[in-house]
């Protein structure tokens, strides 16, 4: 016969079980990911193995006309294109930083870190300063008589003010 009892107990573990399976499973896709993972850089690693023993120790016309007839492909005249590419590039830059307007920016720049620098240092000496000045109230004997005399301090009212204003108490 079936509870209401049992049957919440039967539904927590048939949970359990479902959330024991995920974890199982989630566990078991991680290592299946770190394997690939790890495939991946066992393949690159053959792969630039095989690269670098067919084309040789330094790249050459005649190795890449070798390896290109191979497969078919003119690597050789891509290595070239790749090479004027990476100089189109290389002036491109050097042309950037010669800019007017960049180099008007690195000045802008350079001023405002000067700038920020200075106020850094003003607001540090200045935060020595008031330390220094603060440090004399840390004294136990100030703290003592801070603690003992607290108190006693009182605020006064607009009207406590008015009344020792007028019976000349102030």
């Amino acid at each position: 016969m079936w509870t209401k009892r049992r049957a919440i107990k039967e539904a927590d573990n048939a949970i359990v079980e479902y959330r024991n399976q995920a974890s199982n499973y989630l566990s078991e896709k991680e290592a299946i990911g770190n394997e690939l993972g790890q495939y991946k850089i066992e393949y690159m690693e053959v792969q630039s193995q095989l690269i670098d023993h067919l084309i040789g120790e330094t790249i050459t016309e005649s190795s890449l006309k070798a390896l290109g007839e191979n497969w078919g492909v003119d690597l050789a005249g891509m290595y070239a294109g790749l090479l004027s590419q990476k100089a189109q590039k290389l002036n491109e830059r050097d042309q950037l930083k010669s800019h007017q307007t960049i180099q008007s920016r690195y000045e802008l720049l350079e001023a405002d870190s000067a700038k920020l620098l200075e106020n850094i240092r003003y607001l540090s000496n200045s935060l020595a300063k008031e330390e220094l000045i603060l440090g004399d109230y840390k004294g136990k004997e100030f703290q003592w008589l801070f603690e003992r005399k607290c108190h006693e301090l009182k605020s006064e009212n607009g009207f406590s003010r008015f009344w020792k204003l007028i019976t000349l108490n102030a």
